[in-house]
């Protein structure tokens, strides 16, 4: 609705500068690449439809109204608006915003909190998604946006029998998750401790790449290529490899 007031008060300042920044979060995640308003009548109150398209080579692909697209882009889309909009709010308390998404775009999630969180907006996000808690870490390391380690804290929720023991857990410079319980990520098929040797992944800092490796699987948060050793099967590196 607010980007249909937005275009049908002819604000064509905001709205293009929403516009952009919405298109940036559509190619960095993969979800689209252009966004618009359908007007289905001459009046502020008449019906409209809010429409999206991918860009192909060489063409460009069709108008899609997003109730005819994947449902995590109808999902995803308030979230973005409200944190890109103009006089946001300073406080946001964001449940799951992941849901629905593939990991890259679950990753560009990621980015898009580093961008717009500072002195004068805080978010909170419950999430279960290492893809984005991935990128945030590495975001913070590569210094891609002002947040700071010290400006970022994990409460890690801890099942004890009947009960739940919460952890307070911080990053270091280098983007990796201190104080963190054994059980910490135990529901992953292996665990990601120390190092980093690719720039979108954590990776065991004594896995040693000259060994027998195999790609295993292509990590959503990743540019590369995760690789598990053969000989060490609990360790892990990562070879750069661009897709």
């Amino acid at each position: 609705m607010y980007l249909s007031y937005l275009d049908a008060r002819r604000s064509k300042s905001e709205w293009d500068n929403l516009k952009r920044s919405l298109e940036e979060f559509g190619r960095d995640s993969g979800l689209f690449d252009e966004i618009s308003i359908r007007r289905l009548g001459k009046l502020e109150i008449d019906p409209f439809q809010l429409q999206i398209r991918k860009f192909g080579r060489p063409a460009k692909g069709p108008h899609r109204n997003i109730i005819d697209v994947g449902y995590g882009v109808s999902q995803v889309l308030p979230v973005v608006t409200e944190l890109l909009r103009n006089q946001a709010r300073r406080i946001f308390l964001l449940q799951q915003p992941e849901v629905h998404l593939h990991p890259s775009a679950q990753a560009a999630l990621g980015s898009l909190f580093c961008r717009v969180v500072g002195p004068e907006r805080q978010l909170i996000v419950e999430t279960h998604s290492d893809h984005m808690l991935d990128r945030i870490r590495m975001d913070v390391r590569d210094g891609v946006s002002q947040l700071r380690p010290s400006d970022v804290s994990i409460l890690f929720f801890e099942r004890r029998n009947l009960g739940v023991r919460i952890h307070s857990l911080r990053i270091d410079d280098q983007g990796n998750v201190l104080g963190a319980p054994t059980s910490y990520r135990r529901f992953s098929w292996m665990k990601f401790t120390g190092q980093s040797a690719c720039k979108y992944c954590v990776c065991d800092s004594r896995c040693q790449r000259g060994r027998r490796c195999l790609p295993t699987q292509r990590h959503g948060c990743c540019r590369g290529v995760l690789r598990v050793d053969q000989e060490r099967p609990g360790e892990v590196g990562c070879r750069r490899e661009v897709a």
